[in-house]
């Protein structure tokens, strides 16, 4: 965690060095013996194991990327959360009724809250581990590992997310591998949601062929260019217009829906009264928890955006103001744009752009999101659902060979194209993938890893203790 300008690892260290690894644009390099020497590097990761437990060690040393404020990290936060996934709220709303709607938002805010929380923690706990680890091993010198179980834990460890570094410490290589898979369906799952939503709003623009499969194979076509090139950074000039589109989408929404000429009944429909609790019990209850807990998706980047930050000490502060934003934000889409739309006989469904007319400015809405979503939104995820299968399957080989990375995510937009012509619609999906992935990663796991790493610190504090006194009675029989 501090500036690091060369590392000399003497015989007191405590962890066996297994893998120093380039994290950024250069490298950093280990001697035989234990030296740990700067070639023009600005990041790198230490993969230290000690017998059979192992533990990864990250440091940022690029200090010049630490500079945005608590308030930037809040809108940061804010816009992590905010994307296309916006248009299912209203729908969410109407299946959990108002009441559950308003409260449970912010119960889920502040739940994501606590997990990001215990997520900080988590880091916390890998370096007291580490302290621990150094103090019982203060004598033995650093060697070089080549045991088969380790150089697989480092591999791995290594190409997983930030996330799967604290999964990987608490859980060990099975957790990692399961992690690996509940990550690559969320984001299969997501693929296919955006990809549903894309051929929802061209469906009803001239753009569309007539053919719900043809606009498919459009759609695969325009995605999979972008998710095969081998920088994407590109990309993130557009974040802005993806913020601008969703404010802009919202502005025709509302404005319809206050001064559209579905708006000429003075008394309150009685279907509002209705909405205030949830549609079909418990069905309405998990439809809205899904898309609950899709909207907010903070927890598995909160390394991510801790390490922008110019003091990522105050992550929490900042975490508590984008997250109160989304729920203000959240609170009024939802319940505001289900109420505005509950004067027709039919109960609210489906993504709320469906509601608009048939009019240039509805149709101009619906391409700016279809323009988002094919080409933002989805390469993004499909480059890091193909990097996680492309790491697993063809190891480091995958980063040279331009083949691999072509057909790999060539077949995920194929697959999930395939899949998303025949989904009722992207909410439903959005719903599923909330329940089944979101709510396990984002709301269970962290809990659970604070809970293991402690109990892994507290395991080890009995052993440091040992052996600071075996060291002490040593040094006091030679005196």
């Amino acid at each position: 965690r501090q500036e690091m300008k060369g590392v000399s690892v003497e015989e007191s260290t405590p962890l066996l060095l297994n893998t120093i690894s380039s994290l950024g644009e250069n490298n950093y390099s280990a001697s035989n013996g234990g030296k740990v020497e700067k070639q023009n590097q600005q990041h790198y990761s230490l993969s230290l194991s000690n017998g059979e437990d192992s533990i990864v060690a990250v440091a940022e040393h690029d200090t010049s990327r630490r500079h945005a404020t608590s308030w930037q990290t809040a809108l940061n936060v804010a816009k992590c959360c905010m994307g296309t996934g916006t248009l299912a709220l209203p729908y969410a709303a109407s299946q959990g009724g108002y009441v559950l709607s308003s409260i449970g938002f912010i119960l889920v805010g502040l739940w994501n809250l606590y997990c990001v929380d215990r997520m900080i923690q988590c880091g916390d706990l890998l370096l007291a581990i580490m302290d621990q680890q150094q103090q019982t091993n203060a004598r033995k010198i650093i060697r070089k590992s080549s045991s088969e179980d380790s150089t697989i834990s480092s591999d791995a460890t290594l190409r997983a997310f930030t996330f799967g570094k604290v999964v990987w410490a608490a859980t060990g290589t099975t957790g990692l591998i399961f992690y690996d898979i509940i990550m690559v369906i969320l984001m299969l799952g997501i693929i296919v949601a955006y990809e549903g939503a894309a051929l929802s709003f061209i469906s009803r623009t001239p753009l569309t062929s007539g053919s719900t499969k043809m606009d498919a194979f459009w759609v695969a076509m325009s995605i999979i260019p972008i998710s095969c090139v081998p920088d994407i950074s590109f990309l993130s000039k557009f974040s802005a217009l993806g913020i601008g589109t969703i404010i802009l989408t919202f502005s025709v929404i509302f404005a319809y829906g206050l001064f559209g000429e579905h708006q000429q009944q003075t008394s309150i429909p009685p279907n509002i009264i209705n909405s205030l609790w949830p549609q079909d019990a418990a069905i309405g209850v998990a439809n809205w928890f899904g898309v609950a807990a899709f909207s907010f998706g903070v927890v598995p980047i909160t390394y991510n955006i801790q390490e922008s930050m110019a003091e990522p000490s105050l992550m929490i502060q900042a975490t508590r103001m984008g997250l109160g934003i989304v729920i203000l934000l959240y609170l009024v889409i939802s319940n505001g744009v289900a109420a505005l739309f509950s004067t027709s006989n039919e109960p609210f469904q489906g993504d709320v752009l469906r509601y608009l007319p048939d009019t240039w400015v509805a149709a101009s809405v619906r391409l700016a999101m279809a323009f988002v979503v094919l080409f933002t939104t989805a390469p993004i995820i499909v480059v890091c659902c193909g990097e996680l299968i492309e790491g697993r399957v063809f190891g480091d080989s995958y980063k040279a060979e331009p083949f691999y990375r072509i057909i790999t995510r060539a077949g995920i937009c194929i697959l999930t194209t395939s899949v998303s012509v025949y989904v009722p619609g992207f909410v439903i999906v959005i719903s599923v993938i909330g329940c089944c992935c979101v709510a396990l990663v984002s709301f269970a796991l962290p809990p659970l890893f604070f809970i293991l790493l402690t109990w892994k610190k507290n395991e080890l504090e009995p052993v440091a203790i040992e052996a600071a006194t075996t060291e002490a009675s040593d040094s006091t029989e030679k005196w």
